[in-house]
């Protein structure tokens, strides 16, 4: 972006051997500019039987250790991009919520904008932990996800264990593995597409 000048320099069999050439234009920002990335990294309580995802570094750091050893990670992650000002336009921010209703366990729950917004409104028990935890790209109503973006399927517990928990994955394995355990698929398009993530 804002305005760039080079110089383009072709050689030739005569005389002068090269041709300069002054180039000068402005760059326009177009939402497509790959923003600083962050990893989230996926987590799994056996005893609940719920998953947990996160990309801040001090959640990263403190789970799987004492006292929350329980929560280990599961070995998948996705990129997602930092909310500051590196982040692409066409990116959005993705929201947090919690709910401990359901004590011992409690759940997390992510969303873009516009079932941020829904939430609030339609399930008040769910607290707005983070309004921008990460940005990523919204899928199509139709589930297509921009060009250099990975699909993150949504699926839902169906309330299975008494307590609601939702995974996001970006695996077609794991999401047909889940739904033959009895998950329900969310999200855009066909195959439940929550959100898009940059590769």
């Amino acid at each position: 972006m804002g305005t760039h000048q080079a110089t383009l320099v072709v050689q030739t069999d005569g005389t002068p051997s090269s041709l300069r050439i002054a180039l000068s234009g402005t760059g326009v920002d177009d939402g497509s500019a790959v923003g600083d990335t962050v990893p989230v990294i996926e987590y799994y309580h056996t005893a609940f039987d719920h998953y947990f995802m996160t990309s801040d570094p001090t959640e990263q750091a403190a789970l799987g250790k004492a006292p929350f050893e329980d929560w280990q990670p599961t070995g998948r992650s996705f990129n997602a991009f930092a909310v500051d000002a590196s982040a692409p336009a066409s990116a959005e921010p993705v929201c947090r919520f919690f709910n401990a209703s359901f004590a011992p366990k409690s759940s997390h729950f992510y969303a873009l904008p516009e079932t941020c917004a829904q939430t609030l409104t339609a399930f008040p028990d769910w607290q707005l932990e983070k309004p921008e935890a990460f940005a990523l790209y919204v899928p199509t109503a139709a589930g297509q996800c921009p060009d250099g973006s990975v699909p993150v399927y949504r699926l839902y517990n169906n309330g299975q264990g008494g307590a609601p928990n939702h995974r996001f994955v970006t695996s077609l394995d794991d999401r047909a593995a889940m739904l033959a355990a009895g998950w329900v698929s969310e999200g855009a398009g066909p195959l439940g597409i929550g959100m898009c993530a940059p590769q």
